[in-house]
């Protein structure tokens, strides 16, 4: 109830299949820096990569694992998510 395992290289897989099956676009080799948010209601916008290169989107996933609450600093999660082994 308070952990688990994922076999993550078949979820990733899965994801990226469906993805494509809905005609999305997938942009491989580059790194979200920041999430782009609002200053009136702190709503994410969309990312923005380490080369400068930002995507605006109406939905924004993390799916950055264990890591999620180290990549994102800004958004306070360390106290929600704890990365155990």
């Amino acid at each position: 109830q308070d952990g688990g395992w994922a076999y993550a290289s078949q979820g990733v897989s899965l994801m990226t299949a469906w993805v494509k099956q809905m005609g999305g676009k997938l942009l491989t080799g580059k790194a979200a820096h920041k999430l782009i948010r609002s200053g009136e209601d702190g709503r994410t916008l969309g990312v923005e990569c380490k080369d400068g290169t930002k995507f605006e989107a109406d939905l924004t996933v993390l799916a950055t694992g264990s890591w999620t609450a180290s990549s994102f600093a800004e958004l306070g999660l360390g106290q929600r998510c704890l990365a155990t082994g």
